[in-house]
């Protein structure tokens, strides 16, 4: 049995000094990507842009069920937004902080990643801090770091089928199989990104959280990450709002083993959840900022650890 800390994407946008800007929240992703793509999300009809001005799975939510076509373009250009940020000094955001608290405690084997983030920040600083990371599904080797993805990323690349942009097209019912490739360095992401006409893997940002490329590998990565929730000592929530409606996330959360403990302004939702869906266990609010919670996300976790079965 490990810890997990979950991320999302309260996390990477109070992380800290992050390049373009700091990654946006949902609330504010759509009117990111129709600025910085007017050709493909600027050019959306009239009634996928009020859907979306209203929510980003509103939005989504239109465009599978009427525009199914355009979804490849679309997806490959929210990869290539996402794959752009970067810390503004490497080393200096909250998650090299929390690989370094991790790695001081000697606390690397005994913890497992799991972010639902698309970008790559994470690794780029849990790296920095010398601390490496395997993305497989099986064990990894002592020394390493288990990092899960389950709405996949934008550096997860499908290999098996190549094409120039716009040489291939799929429907909203095209389902492509193939192995997937992580690339580690995000230049040669954007190049691929920039060359390629499928998009990276990565799961609509809508209920259900369907992908068309590369459906069974995202779906056992979400079935890893389930089991090591469900199974954990210690969970650790960072920057997720409480959702019971995301199963795939907040279930195994609920049934969790362990103890819980949240990091993120969402603290009545988190409370509210708690009390009906883990009335007898323990759930601790930790910190309401990211910054300022990496000591406690490190206490919880070594508590946790260190505490008798």
């Amino acid at each position: 049995m490990s810890s997990v800390i979950i991320f999302g994407a309260g996390a990477s946008h109070g992380a800290g000094d992050v390049l373009p800007s700091k990654p946006p929240l949902g609330s504010g992703l759509f009117s990111e990507l129709f600025k910085n793509f007017p050709e493909s999300w600027g050019a959306l009809s009239s009634e996928a842009t009020t859907a979306f001005e209203t929510s980003f799975e509103g939005g989504m939510k239109v465009i599978w069920n009427k525009y199914g076509g355009a979804i490849m373009e679309l997806m490959r250009h929210m990869a290539l937004y996402f794959a752009q940020f970067r810390p503004r000094k490497i080393g200096s955001t909250a998650y090299a902080s929390v690989a370094r608290e991790l790695k001081r405690r000697k606390l690397e084997n005994q913890v497992t990643l799991v972010t639902l983030n698309y970008e790559c920040l994470l690794e780029t600083e849990f790296r920095y801090a010398g601390v490496e990371l395997s993305y497989s599904l099986k064990e990894v080797h002592q020394h390493e770091m288990k990092i899960l993805k389950p709405h996949g990323s934008c550096n997860f690349v499908p290999e098996g089928v190549s094409g120039p942009v716009s040489s291939i097209q799929m429907g909203r019912d095209a389902i492509i199989e193939m192995p997937v490739r992580v690339i580690s360095n995000i230049n040669e992401v954007i190049k691929h990104i920039l060359a390629e006409a499928l998009p990276p893997i990565m799961c609509l940002y809508m209920e259900g959280k369907p992908t068309q490329v590369a459906r069974g590998t995202i779906k056992a990565i979400q079935k890893a990450a389930q089991d090591e929730v469900s199974m954990a000592k210690a969970v650790v929530v960072v920057g997720v709002h409480p959702n019971p409606q995301d199963t795939h996330i907040w279930y195994s959360i609920a049934s969790c083993q362990g103890r819980v403990g949240y990091v993120g302004p969402s603290v009545q939702d988190f409370t509210e959840w708690a009390e009906e869906y883990r009335p007898e266990a323990e759930n601790l609010i930790l910190a309401e900022d990211f910054q300022t919670g990496v000591v406690q996300i490190a206490d919880f976790i070594e508590r946790s650890e260190n505490a008798p079965q």
